[in-house]
């Protein structure tokens, strides 16, 4: 994957992949609102990338618009956001990396396929999350190639 060159394309494709991965609308316009004051502030200072100088300031912006008090909350969200635009930048993805299919042996036995054939279309049924299933589906896959090493029927 390109790395954007400049810090308006690092903010717009994180605001995109933020869509794309199931944020929240409002989420999503809160990242927009601090990706805009991170923007402004790099106008400010000329830059057009992510500088270390750039962060350090953007998290020390931590005062409340209309108390001029501390603010933890705003200071917490601009962590957050760099953190995503650093992130996206260096994985190209957000959160964990994608899922990858892992390789744990079956059963081999055709009664026991069954059973964990069953056991994953009763889980899909129940409409469990694709990482939920994929965890369920290696415990049991070990836990009827152990009942097929020990002898079980």
């Amino acid at each position: 994957m390109g790395t954007p060159t400049t810090l308006e394309d690092m903010v717009a494709q994180v605001l995109e992949a933020l869509k794309h991965t199931g944020y929240c609308p409002s989420t999503i316009r809160n990242f927009k609102k601090v990706y805009g004051r991170l923007l402004k502030l790099a106008a400010v200072l000329h830059t057009d990338t992510l500088t270390q100088a750039l962060t350090d300031r953007f998290v020390a912006d931590s005062v409340h618009t209309r108390t001029g008090q501390y603010c933890h909350s705003r200071q917490t969200l601009h962590r957050a956001a760099l953190r995503k635009l650093t992130e996206y930048a260096d994985t190209g993805c957000l959160g964990w990396p994608p899922r990858r299919e892992r390789r744990v042996e079956t059963p081999t036995t055709p009664g026991f396929q069954d059973v964990h054939r069953q056991f994953l279309t009763h889980l899909r049924a129940e409409q469990k999350a694709d990482n939920t299933v994929d965890s369920y589906r290696n415990i049991s896959c070990k836990f009827l190639v152990f009942l097929e090493n020990s002898g079980q029927s």
